[in-house]
């Protein structure tokens, strides 16, 4: 379950006075129960899930007296007070939480939850049966991205002394840190580019993994956890016992890991921003308007039908010091590119000369590519699986081209 950790906010709900009733074990005024279902009250879950339980929160926006925290184990009877004053035994099977709750009247009331990737629905039934169901969305900000490092405090002073590195070695490696994180059936993979290296781990959270990093000098066992929505902990143990504790924080727009207990003496922190995860490799599925932006560049209709009857495939890797690598199977780019975030750079391409400008956002990319005497604006946006494009011409507001790449 540590997978489906975060907050979750109520999106709709059947039958939701009376499930707010039946949670409060009819013991709620009808004022509250009123408040309760405003449309700008927001009713918010919290979970961070372990092997053997659950913590978490609910947080009831415009009755916050009735805001709560829990600690309940699996499998065991579990005593909640104010405001339910209760008995819980929670079970998990797969992706699904039942919880059963009896009163201090002796009242029961089963909630079953099932948890995906989107959210949470939840099924709740009283001694009468059927109540209503419910629907969370999942709110929390995902640690999963591309992240390049903004800024650090005395992060070079820490890998000086954990590493035994110099600090000339330190300052090359501390040039263009970047980090990615990915998520498949609950296994993370976790790549650092340090300088012109980079280093992948792969764990799940919660299991203890070993480590092994020549060029940091970290050799020992590592256990990486959710500790709460947008919290991580990781704690590193080397083979003469020393440990120490980073622990992060992830929003919409930051990443910042603090190492919070030191290996040695040092203590710092780094901040990363979200970029759009571009990495890997992606092919055009679809396109609708290009011939017209490539006869306005100036492109030969024989040449510009070869490209379009091409769908090829596009990879970008990321190289260490802020410098990517595009590479294509297009006939049209068979040499690849590097270039850098917000620096011009120019290339020659099947007989065309291009100057090109890139700037990542947070969640894509605003493109300017000069060619044939025509200055095209491209902007992207880039999701978990798909990558969409609009591309126009300056001073030719009716020329637009739409393209939408999947994730291969």
């Amino acid at each position: 379950m540590q997978q489906y950790s975060g907050s979750y906010r109520l999106a709709c709900c059947e039958n939701k006075a009376a499930v707010i009733k039946a949670w409060f074990n009819n013991a709620v005024t009808d004022k509250d129960v009123e408040l309760m279902m405003h449309p700008d009250n927001q009713l918010t879950t919290n979970y961070c899930f372990s092997a053997d339980g659950v913590k978490g929160s609910m947080t009831i926006s415009m009755k916050p007296e009735f805001n709560f925290d829990f600690d309940a184990k699996f499998g065991a009877e579990n005593t909640f007070k104010q405001p339910f004053e209760c008995k819980t035994m929670i079970t998990v099977k797969g992706n699904v939480l039942k919880d059963v709750t009896t009163y201090k009247d002796g009242s029961v009331l089963t909630s079953v939850n099932t948890f995906t990737s989107q959210g949470m629905s939840c099924v709740v039934n009283g001694a009468a049966g059927h109540i209503g169901n419910m629907f969370f969305e999942r709110c929390d900000v995902d640690i999963c991205g591309f992240w390049l490092m903004e800024s650090h405090e005395n992060m070079d002073k820490v890998m000086m002394e954990d590493g035994n590195l110099s600090a000339a070695v330190v300052a090359d490696m501390m040039d263009g840190v970047a980090l990615r994180i990915t998520e498949s059936d609950g296994w993370y993979t976790m790549t650092d580019y340090i300088g012109d290296s980079s280093k992948t781990l792969r764990f799940k959270m919660g299991e203890e993994f070993e480590i092994e990093d020549a060029a940091l000098g970290l050799k020992g066992s590592e256990i990486i956890t959710m500790a709460g929505p947008g919290k991580t902990m990781m704690v590193y143990k080397d083979k003469t016992g020393k440990n120490s504790v980073w622990e992060g924080t992830v929003t919409g727009d930051h990443m910042i890991f603090k190492v919070t207990k030191p290996l040695n003496t040092q203590t710092g922190s780094i901040t990363y921003r979200r970029v759009p995860d571009i990495l890997g490799s992606w092919r055009i599925v679809a396109m609708d308007n290009a011939e017209a932006i490539m006869k306005t560049c100036g492109i030969p209709d024989e040449q510009a039908a070869q490209m379009l009857a091409e769908r090829p495939t596009a990879s970008m890797e990321y190289l260490g010091k802020g410098r990517f690598k595009y590479s294509s199977t297009s006939a049209m780019f068979p040499d690849p590119i590097v270039w850098k975030d917000g620096e011009e750079f120019s290339f020659n391409a099947a007989g065309h000369s291009f100057t090109e400008v890139r700037k990542m956002t947070k969640t894509g990319e605003v493109v300017c590519i000069k060619m044939g005497g025509k200055n095209v604006i491209a902007k992207s946006k880039v999701g978990k699986n798909f990558m969409t494009m609009e591309e126009t011409v300056e001073g030719e507001p009716g020329i637009k081209a739409t393209m939408i790449f999947a994730r291969v």
